[in-house]
């Protein structure tokens, strides 16, 4: 997604919105935690272990995410 050759080709809702938040979060480093976090309706055992284990990544994911400033367009 952070491609530059594809950042001149590319447009749209989801590129201009989405984009730029996956973007960060993997510069933020908050990829994993995300990804947990989102799974954590699974039930899974290895999810709910890892988020209990990790509650400083998460929470750091979450204060990040919720302070997070959205595109809002031109």
């Amino acid at each position: 997604m952070t491609d530059s050759k594809t950042d001149k080709k590319a447009k749209g809702f989801a590129w201009n919105y989405y984009r730029p938040y996956f973007s960060e979060l993997s510069k933020q480093k908050h990829v994993e935690a995300f990804a947990y976090y989102i799974q954590q309706g699974s039930n899974a055992l290895e999810i709910a272990s890892w988020l209990s284990q990790n509650t400083e990544k998460v929470d750091a994911f979450l204060n990040w995410s919720k302070n997070y400033v959205w595109y809002k367009g031109k």
